[in-house]
């Protein structure tokens, strides 16, 4: 899509593996797909989240499993990845939810972030859940089948829209961060 991306993940094997061109999971197309776009040079991976300062939107993109013993979501890895990435938020960045998370949950990470924000930046916050089917995940993301998204304000609106129609920003993308044995974040120049 001519975006920028940095993902990033604490799993540092995991890291190595995708920099070295091969997914730590099996979906059609995706060793690929990641080859391909790794030779263009717009997409790199990290643990470090310094690198994501200079990204326009940040996705958090990590697992929300059941808690033991109970019905509820563990939103940990969600608020943990948030924590890190607050310091280095920008006031032109904008931060997308990609996780499926209990209500109320945005409203507590929009909070948090601007908690942890630099003085003078204005934490924004959209939300925009995952619909992606195993064995179709790269059809169901290029295209698809429907877009659902949350926002608190409307500056965080006009960034979900620049996100939706693809328009890049000026400056090359980070991501939302993942846990070990998780998931990966994504980013656009889109962030």
């Amino acid at each position: 899509l001519g975006h920028t991306v940095i993902a990033l993940d604490s799993d540092a094997a995991k890291i190595e593996s995708l920099t070295a061109g091969r997914p730590p999971i099996f979906e059609p197309g995706l060793e690929e797909l990641l080859v391909r776009v790794l030779a263009t040079g717009r997409l790199r991976f990290t643990t470090d989240y310094a690198e994501l300062a200079v990204a326009d939107v940040h996705f958090i993109c990590v697992g929300t499993p059941q808690r033991r013993g109970e019905n509820a979501a563990d939103t940990s890895y969600v608020f943990s990845a948030a924590r890190s990435l607050a310091p280095r938020l920008s006031s032109r960045a904008l931060v997308v939810g990609k996780s499926t998370v209990p209500v109320g949950t945005a409203a507590r990470l929009r909070e948090q972030l601007q908690a942890g924000a630099p003085e003078g930046v204005q934490a924004r916050l959209a939300w925009n859940p995952e619909f992606l089917r195993e064995g179709f995940a790269i059809r169901d993301t290029l295209t698809p089948a429907r877009f659902v998204n949350a926002v608190a304000w409307p500056p965080a609106k006009r960034g979900v829209r620049d996100q939706r129609t693809h328009r890049a920003g000026p400056r090359p993308g980070a991501t939302g961060s993942g846990r070990s044995g998780g998931s990966a974040g994504r980013a656009r120049r889109k962030r």
